[in-house]
């Protein structure tokens, strides 16, 4: 039985042509959904194989047919990056981790799919895939590490190349860009290099605003997230207020019932002021929301950012004078976001961030 490869067609003249970003994406897709299938399939598999092989037998003649690159999730190279072993495990660890839900209807605010449209975004997403890793992992093969330190170099790289050529650049591709940076503000901060961050997303905030700010980009999901969670995580590591206001602020919907317990019990006056009471109130509808089977996922990270915003504002808002209900507020928010980046970011505790 012939093994069918993917290639790319020929014109003409002999030059191959481009595969467009549809079929790329297409066929990445259905490699992820082969491999999350295969193990739920195995046993039915093994016995039809087993069945057959037997009638095969029986008939005088066998034959196997191999699958190409089966354990892969790239099994056509269609990725916007070279791939190689290390690049297929760091895609396999970032969709189970966090882009797991390729099914959504809503694929714009999907992560992955959104790389997959950029080279650059590719190669800073898997270096923040390594960075991810890495944190929850020490122990971390090696290889997987240098390659996640290869995959920066070449975000970096590209990265400037695009902004030697930067007034001739569309703005779809500088949004790319952007967005390439601020998830290098991520790897970063997850490697403890707070300077180095804040370098990175200096140059993004720069880019986005001499681009048109919100208003130009307020409706790229990705680009918006990637900014604003750069912000808040450098802003955590630095000890500073927001840069940029919440692109997406929107409070999303929560059924009454949510909304009824998260507000009891309350927090007495002497222990907190009004702003630390919100504060807590925001954090048990997020706790309530992450239970919930009703509320997606999308609207609990923008719930998370929304904690995360209210959070910073009141650590690092200007205060001269404080009084004892002040320090006793700011002490149980601190202990709150503490809280919040173990558990429901997901954060180690040994990590930079935490142990800053």
């Amino acid at each position: 039985m012939p093994q069918f490869k993917f290639v790319a067609v020929q014109y003409g003249d002999g030059k191959p042509s481009k595969v467009a970003k549809s079929t790329r994406s297409h066929a990445i897709r259905a490699g992820l959904q082969k491999t999350k299938r295969r193990s739920r399939n195995k046993a039915i598999t093994l016995s039809l194989c087993s069945e057959a092989v037997g009638k095969d037998s029986l008939l005088g003649f066998k034959f196997l047919m191999d699958p190409v690159c089966s354990s892969c999730v790239d099994p056509f190279n269609s990725l916007p990056v070279p791939t190689n072993l290390q690049v297929d495990h760091l895609v396999k660890y970032l969709l189970f981790k966090f882009d797991n839900n390729l099914g959504t209807n809503d694929r714009t605010k999907a992560w992955f799919p959104y790389a997959l449209r950029s080279t650059p975004m590719m190669h800073s997403t898997l270096a923040m895939a390594a960075a991810l890793w890495q944190a929850d992992c020490p122990a971390l093969e090696k290889s997987i590490q240098v390659e996640g330190l290869r995959q920066k170099g070449e975000a970096m790289r590209e990265v400037g190349a695009c902004l030697a050529q930067a007034d001739s650049t569309h703005n779809h591709e500088i949004a790319f860009i952007i967005s390439t940076m601020s998830t290098l503000v991520l790897v970063e901060v997850c490697s403890g290099d707070f300077e180095t961050a804040k370098m990175h997303f200096k140059g993004a905030h720069n880019l986005f605003s001499s681009r048109g700010g919100r208003d130009s980009f307020k409706d790229q999901f990705i680009l918006c997230k990637s900014v604003n969670l750069a912000d808040i995580q450098v802003a955590t590591a630095l000890g500073q207020e927001l840069i940029f206001p919440l692109m997406h602020p929107d409070q999303p919907e929560l059924p009454p019932t949510i909304l009824e317990h998260a507000s009891h019990p309350s927090l007495h006056v002497s222990v907190a002021d009004h702003d630390c009471s919100r504060i807590f109130i925001q954090l048990r509808q997020l706790l309530f929301a992450a239970q919930s089977l009703t509320i997606s996922v999308d609207d609990q990270r923008t719930l998370l950012n929304i904690v995360d915003e209210s959070i910073l504002r009141h650590l690092y808002k200007n205060c001269v004078h404080l009084c004892d209900t002040d320090r006793r507020s700011r002490a149980l928010v601190l202990a709150a976001q503490v809280f919040m980046y173990v558990t429901l970011r997901q954060v180690p505790p040994e990590s930079p961030l935490v142990c800053r």
